[in-house]
């Protein structure tokens, strides 16, 4: 018997090749026709000939799509395609910041000042550019990461495939983008665009239903005995991996305090009565956002404060990490970031700037007039002088300054600068706009700034607030915050009146002294809104800002140098 080959087939109307292949009826419902059907766009035999093996691979792509699909096996959708890219760009920036192959995402030339480079997005109207582009960096892209999924390329022109298409090719120019951005910067690191938070897609949710546990397995009652590296992810609960994270203790092996298992006891009790309690093989990033609103939605006796929800938030947050860093069952950070803004949006309803009246019986304490520094542990020594002086006079956040390292100070051309940025894992800044440069303005230096940094310097620190635990909860100004807070209450000030209000206080002044807004916004690393402002701020330099940190003054204070050594101490 001869077998017969597929062909190319011609239609007799136009002459245009076509490849044909007839679908069972089994798959019709799934690919929404009797006879899958596409162009080789040619009447040329030889040239259809050439073309139709391409074709037959998109075919059979598209035809394994539709036997999954009939299989029940879920299909990837236009928010999966959305999710897929944004792996891939996070794995590739990962790359690039490891090994700064910035030329890799950008077209290098040569011009009168030598080298030169430009973003993949300034030949897209290049037709043979966009091609190049399409077949050498995204398609394989797409590739690769439909391999993770089990899924095969989509035939072209499906809906599927022009999406994934569009969205890798939109990730890939913001990629070139900020390679330009980081290759311009000769060293210096520029953060990445924001990307969408990991989520699962429709396929893995299939095979995590498919791994529910067994009649078995549910009997068992969650904080019952189990190890949590070899037991099934759909047998594992919260309760467990409390108990696992309790049992290994700090790094070191040392354990926790009661004090703190007790915490993330009584926030696995939370979730367990606002959720179906779900094992690890079901929670996924929907499943916190909704539990965030259940804990905002309590009344009555039953309410939480903002921060007693995002300390909720967080302490779970680490189990599941806890749970991922022992197992690998579970993405790493699932819950990052989905306590932000909570305590924030409390704040803002709140907030007021400080008055002049206000600010000078603040610094009439003794903590600014006779350096008698708190001996609250968490006032962190010699940050409870420096760390308010430093938020009014440079506006930045708490935990910036808290976080400040003895290497973030600098000379350039006769001024002193102070460097905000993330250099250290132990560092972190709240928004793109955070990381700058400012010139220190003069009376920070009179009091006597630089003097305490050379005495830490000297006694062997790294960081210029050594007392400070940078490991907080609340990053590094956890701690300074709790300390201010309530030393603020306890003076009887308003409670309108917070440590971000400095912020404010010190952008109304300069305003006042008519320093323009994309100035005011540089220098204490808030971004402003316009189009032309903001055109502007980006091309901002550190040296740009002398003139605004010469505005800064607060001579109605009447601060004189009181610091002669630090308090803190390495024994």
């Amino acid at each position: 018997m001869v077998l017969k080959m597929a062909r190319p087939w011609r239609d007799p109307r136009t002459g245009i090749f076509y490849l044909r292949k007839k679908v069972h009826e089994s798959l019709r419902p799934f690919m929404g026709c009797g006879m899958y059907k596409r162009s080789l766009r040619t009447t040329d035999p030889n040239e259809a000939l050439r073309r139709f093996p391409d074709a037959m691979a998109e075919a059979n792509a598209a035809f394994e799509l539709a036997r999954k699909a009939k299989e029940g096996c879920a299909q990837l959708n236009a928010r999966d395609a959305q999710q897929l890219a944004a792996r891939w760009f996070a794995d590739e920036r990962k790359r690039l910041e490891q090994s700064g192959e910035w030329q890799r995402w950008l077209v290098i030339g040569r011009g009168a000042d030598g080298e030169e480079a430009d973003s993949l997005s300034m030949h897209m109207d290049d037709d043979k550019q966009r091609q190049q582009l399409l077949e050498n960096l995204v398609l394989p892209a797409v590739a690769d990461m439909l391999k993770t999924q089990g899924q095969a390329m989509p035939a072209p022109k499906t809906k599927l495939h022009e999406q994934l298409v569009q969205v890798f090719t939109t990730h890939a120019l913001d990629l070139s983008e900020w390679a330009l951005r980081n290759w311009a910067a000769a060293g210096r690191y520029v953060p990445a665009p924001v990307i969408a938070p990991y989520a699962t897609t429709s396929v893995e949710i299939h095979a995590v239903e498919a791994s529910k546990p067994s009649v078995q397995a549910m009997q068992r009652k969650p904080g019952e005995a189990i190890d949590i590296l070899t037991a099934n992810p759909a047998e594992v609960f919260l309760r467990d991996v409390l108990e696992d994270w309790a049992k290994h203790g700090k790094t070191g092996r040392q354990s926790y305090p009661v004090k703190t298992v007790r915490k993330y006891e009584a926030s696995v009790q939370r979730y367990e009565a606002l959720t179906d309690n779900p094992p690890m093989s079901s929670i996924d990033r929907p499943t916190g956002t909704a539990f965030k609103r259940a804990l905002l939605a309590l009344e009555g006796d039953s309410q939480l404060s903002p921060i007693t929800v995002r300390d909720t938030l967080v302490n779970l947050g680490t189990l599941l990490n806890h749970y991922s860093t022992q197992t690998g069952h579970l993405p790493h950070s699932l819950w990052r970031n989905i306590s932000n803004k909570i305590v924030e949006q409390q704040h803002t309803e709140v907030r007021d700037e400080w008055t002049e009246e206000e600010l000078t019986k603040l610094f009439s304490l003794p903590v600014w007039r006779s350096y008698a520094l708190p001996t609250a542990k968490n006032a962190g020594a010699d940050a409870a002088y420096w760390v308010p002086l430093l938020g009014l006079y440079t506006g930045a956040r708490i935990t910036e300054l808290c976080q400040l390292r003895i290497d973030d100070f600098s000379e350039k051309e006769g001024y002193w600068m102070l460097r905000l940025a993330v250099t250290d894992e132990a560092q972190s800044l709240k928004a793109a706009a955070s990381w700058r440069d400012i010139p220190l303005p003069a009376e920070l230096l009179e009091l006597g700034l630089l003097q305490y940094r050379a005495d830490i310097q000297a006694m062997g620190q790294e960081w210029l607030f050594p007392a400070v635990n940078k490991s907080a909860q609340n990053n590094a100004g956890g701690g300074v915050s709790n300390w201010f807070s309530k030393m603020k209450i306890a003076e009887g000030f308003r409670k309108e009146v917070v440590f971000h209000s400095l912020r404010g206080t010190l952008n109304t002044q300069l305003a006042r002294k008519g320093i323009p807004l994309e100035m005011r916004c540089k220098f204490i690393g808030q971004k402003p809104e316009g189009g032309v402002n903001v055109t502007h701020y980006t091309k901002l330099k550190a040296k740009d800002l002398i003139p605004t940190a010469e505005a800064v003054s607060f001579a109605f204070l009447n601060l004189t140098k009181v610091y002669t050594k630090p308090v803190w101490s390495a024994v």
